[in-house]
């Protein structure tokens, strides 16, 4: 892990902060990852890219969830109409064929 990831996990975790998820950008793939840490829950990365790229790398090993067969993008759906309010990760193929849909509740990010 990088120092700069080592500094935010720290500062989430020092200031009890809740509801993070980190989301980020690849030119390979798509993918899902969960990152635990000690002391504290799990943080969830959503990882959208290549709409574009037509190369192929195999994926990484740990990820959750991981999609390269076509240039896809991902799309996040906010649904705040309950208590446990949900955030859902959705990828997104070239032909917009829904490829994988990743749900997050508030009250996994606790």
């Amino acid at each position: 892990m990088t120092q700069e990831r080592n500094a935010l996990f720290g500062f989430l975790t020092r200031n009890k902060i809740s509801g993070v998820f980190l989301l980020s950008s690849d030119r390979h793939r798509a993918d899902v990852w969960k990152i635990t840490r000690p002391d504290d829950y799990p943080l969830v990365e959503f990882a959208s890219g290549r709409l574009t790229n037509t190369h192929y790398h195999k994926a990484m090993p740990g990820v959750e969830f991981s999609y390269n067969r076509r240039p896809v993008f991902g799309m996040l759906h906010f649904d705040f109409g309950t208590s446990n309010s949900v955030v859902t990760y959705e990828i997104i193929n070239i032909d917009n064929k829904s490829i994988y849909t990743y749900p997050l509740t508030l009250k996994q990010l606790r």
